[in-house]
């Protein structure tokens, strides 16, 4: 859910203590406590039924990063060019041509795939394995929503700078 409203208000010495010792215990924001509390008080009064809660573990970052796609487990298959259209620390999401040549099999939900792409300011490609979960098939492209499974240390602290 986008956060784009900024709210202020008054409240006791007492409430700010205690929402000090739930954001430490929690390791999290006041604005992300608060909102919380805020938002389970509207969903048990009812009030908040149209708003969903973000499933996503991670934010999602929109880029535009050339990205190859191939199949670890069967070399002899091409591979597949596309372009990185969102990217977070759990997953992407890539966009590949509908009609390329030398497709490889995507539509298995089991089937893992190796992502392979150079951040932008940075000189070393990342290769992260990764498994496919979403299909989107559009008029010219294929869009392909995936988690990630694997990566060395260095290539996911790369991404995770870069994200942060």
């Amino acid at each position: 859910m986008r956060k784009d409203i900024t709210i202020c208000f008054r409240t006791s010495k007492e409430v700010r203590t205690a929402l000090e010792k739930v954001t430490q215990k929690t390791k999290r924001s006041m604005s992300s406590v608060i909102e919380d509390i805020i938002s389970c008080y509207l969903q048990e009064n009812k009030a908040l039924h149209c708003i969903e809660k973000e499933k996503r573990r991670f934010m999602r970052k929109e880029v535009s990063i050339p990205v190859v796609v191939r199949d670890p487990e069967t070399a002899a298959r091409p591979l597949q060019a596309g372009t990185i259209m969102d990217l977070s620390l759990g997953g992407l999401r890539i966009s590949l041509p509908k009609d390329f040549a030398g497709e490889i099999a995507i539509n298995s939900h089991d089937h893992e795939l190796e992502a392979i792409f150079t951040l932008p300011n940075e000189k070393r490609p990342i290769s992260i394995k990764c498994k496919p979960h979403r299909f989107i098939s559009e008029d010219a492209e294929k869009q392909m929503g995936a988690s990630f499974v694997d990566s060395d240390f260095s290539s996911y602290k790369t991404l995770q700078s870069y994200l942060m």
